[in-house]
């Protein structure tokens, strides 16, 4: 680890805080230490100095013994008399709000980052315990514990997280993030999975109203991006800046859902919980710090050998150390004397049937899997068998609706040609009426051409065409002209004419 005794690591952590958009973090909290810094920053009140809760690391002896050391690189001295190590596990405090660059009251993500690394580059490092009490923090820290626990995992160490407090917003982040989670008591506070923005804007032109200093931001013509989701903010646009914090909160409820899976919608939104009602949804069990570490020392090097000589008494062995044990021999606590721990007949057979119903429920869970894993096979095949008919289905009706396209233009063409044929039979039906009417009008010009001379005037009517004048008795002789219908009208007339003039008429 790094020497922090460093007293600007307190102007770290107070300008992050200042600086920082985005956070995962309790809001109460948040706005807690924004009001004192802002009392600090306008009043100039002092703020308190808080003593860091230390990083370290329970090592085991060669011989079984369990004791604290100082993590390596610490300010604290180490002791030149103690043992050498066996195996140990890593405790990192994650305590107050998190930041990247921590201050002197708190290890920022890259502090613990690179402790993760120096610590499981080691192969005595059995793994690494956070210890969480947190609200939450600087969203910009999750990626360092990304990649200090991927890097842990790539060296074949676990990462777990004990909770004794609160595991809020960022710090639930980083609990996801780990192999295991545990809490230490019912009341605990868990969850508030969610993201959100806090930061203070002051546009161009405006005052301090504390200074009454006139602020002035500038920006070159080219530089029309640079703290655009600022400014936006500044006029109450927000819709950049809701964007990133979606896509973040996005991939927060992602990764919580991937590592508890039994987690609901209720659980994803930013609700906080009490860790007893999330217990085997956001927290995998009760129980204490010694537990999870014991858990995570290598099992193999806690009891020396049949060829070391024992040391251990009744005073250097704690059995709660081992819960796991004891819950599957079936018994409260073992019996510890000055040889060791023994396991009589009893215990030996309680031990061989819990072993046994574990293998049992193994079995059973993987014949579960096995059955899932083919009803999901059939389902998929089912499914592909019913998208293969809805294909075909959509194809054939693809097809219909062509063939009933072209049906309907071929109607329409029949419906066109009998209009056509409609108008046409009634033009020849009216040229049919004319034709006969024209007829009718012929038959009786004819009538009248053909009906005999009137006896006298106006006697009767004459033929139309006739033009001779009506007969008197006087004009009845035998050479009295009359048409014969061969000459003209005109011949008639004139001979007609011919005639009366030599009979003085």
């Amino acid at each position: 680890m790094k020497n922090y005794n460093n007293p600007n690591k307190n102007m770290n952590g107070l300008l992050e805080i200042l600086t920082n958009k985005k956070w995962m973090m309790h809001p109460e909290s948040l706005h807690t230490f924004r009001n004192i810094i802002q009392n600090n920053l306008n009043g100039h009140v002092a703020l308190g100095q808080f003593e860091k809760k230390q990083a370290w690391r329970m090592a085991m002896s060669a011989e079984g013994d369990t004791f604290r050391m100082a993590m390596p690189g610490s300010h604290v001295e180490h002791d030149e008399n103690e043992p050498s190590v066996q195996s140990y596990v890593c405790i990192l405090p994650v305590c107050g709000p998190i930041t990247r660059n921590g201050d002197a009251c708190s290890y920022g993500s890259v502090d613990l980052r690179d402790a993760v690394i120096e610590a499981v580059s080691e192969e005595e490092c059995s793994g690494v315990i956070f210890y969480i009490n947190s609200p939450g923090g600087s969203a910009a820290a999750i990626a360092d514990y990304k990649y200090a626990i991927n890097y842990a995992h790539e060296h074949g160490k676990e990462c777990v997280a004990f909770v004794d407090g609160m595991c809020a917003s960022a710090a639930m982040y980083l609990a996801a993030l780990c192999d295991g989670r545990y809490y230490m008591n019912d009341q605990d506070m868990i969850g508030s999975i969610g993201v959100m923005a806090a930061f203070y804007t002051l546009k161009d032109g405006e005052k301090n109203e504390y200074t009454n200093q006139t602020y002035h931001e500038l920006y070159a013509k080219e530089s029309y991006e640079k703290n655009k989701w600022y400014r936006d903010a500044c006029e109450g646009n927000y819709e950049d800046l809701l964007a990133d914090l979606d896509n973040l909160a996005d991939q927060f409820m992602a990764d919580v859902k991937a590592a508890c899976p039994n987690a609901t919608d209720e659980h994803l939104h930013g609700a906080t919980f009490n860790a007893v009602d999330v217990d085997g949804i956001l927290m995998d069990g009760k129980t204490t710090l010694d537990a999870v570490i014991a858990s995570l020392l290598d099992s193999t090097t806690q009891h020396p050998t049949s060829t070391t000589q024992a040391t251990n008494t009744q005073t250097t062995i704690d059995m709660n150390n081992y819960p796991l044990t004891q819950a599957a021999l079936g018994v409260e606590e073992l019996v510890v004397t000055e040889e060791g721990t023994f396991l009589n007949v009893a215990l030996l057979d309680a031990n061989e049937k819990a072993l046994a119903d574990k293998d049992a429920a193994i079995t059973e869970a993987n014949e579960k899997v096995a059955n899932a894993e083919k009803a999901l096979a059939d389902a998929q095949a089912h499914s592909k068998e019913i998208e293969e008919q809805l294909a075909t289905a959509m194809n054939d009706k693809e097809e219909a609706d062509k063939t009933l396209a072209g049906k309907d233009d071929e109607i329409k063409a029949l419906a066109d040609a009998k209009a056509q044929l409609e108008a046409d039979l009634k033009g020849a039906k009216d040229a049919l009426a004319t034709a006969e009417q024209s007829l009718a009008d012929k038959d009786a010009q004819i009538a009248k051409l053909t009906s005999a001379p009137a006896k006298a005037e106006g006697e009767g009517e004459s033929p139309a065409n006739n033009g001779a004048e009506p007969q008197t008795p006087a004009e009845e002789g035998a050479d009295y002209p009359t048409w014969d219908g061969k000459e003209s009208m005109t011949e008639f007339r004139a001979r007609k004419a011919a005639w009366l003039k030599s009979h003085g008429l």
